[in-house]
Formats: structure tokens, sequence, C-alpha cells
């Protein structure tokens, strides 16, 4: 078992479609999380997409998050059905 998601994604064999990602997370947030795997994640075959999900409304963190190729989505939290129904159906 690995202790981050970080060297989860270096041991898979398959990475997956879709990944949802948090602004705030505990040692390490979702922006610093992308500085390191957002390449890995653009040029995989096909290439995973990211929804990135916020509590925060500050335009700077939108900005940002479009200067990474693996963001597909930059969502306001709490992630409803609805949304997640939206963002499987995009990705179909």
């Amino acid at each position: 078992m690995s202790e981050s998601a970080i060297e989860e994604l270096e041991r898979c064999d398959r990475l997956p479609e879709l990944i949802l990602l948090d602004i705030n997370m505990p040692r390490m947030n979702g922006f610093e999380f992308l500085e390191i795997v957002d390449e890995k994640l653009s040029q995989a075959q096909p290439p995973v997409k990211v929804a990135l999900l916020t509590t925060s409304s500050n335009p700077a963190d939108a900005r940002k998050a479009e200067s990474f190729a693996s963001v597909g989505w930059f969502l306001s939290k709490p992630l409803g059905r609805d949304m997640l129904d939206q963002l499987v159906s995009e990705l179909s």
C-alpha cells in the first residue's frame, strides 16, 4: 500500500479516466499535486481529466486551474449526483 496518491499513480498500469481532486487537502493541496502529475495525466492515452473541486470563490484559483492541461472542470463543492452524472456523460 502506498502512502500517497502520487505513489499510487506511479504504480498504476492503467490510469483512471477521471480524477476528482480537491484544492484543499492535507499535506499537499490540489495545485501542488497537479504541478507534479499534470504532464503525465495529460499525455496518458487516453488523457486523464481532472475535476478540480473547491469551496473557493477566488477568481485567481479558477485562472490557476486553467493553467493545467489535465483540468477539465473547476467545480464548486459540494459535488452532487447531477454534477457527477454530467462529468461522466462528458467523458463518454
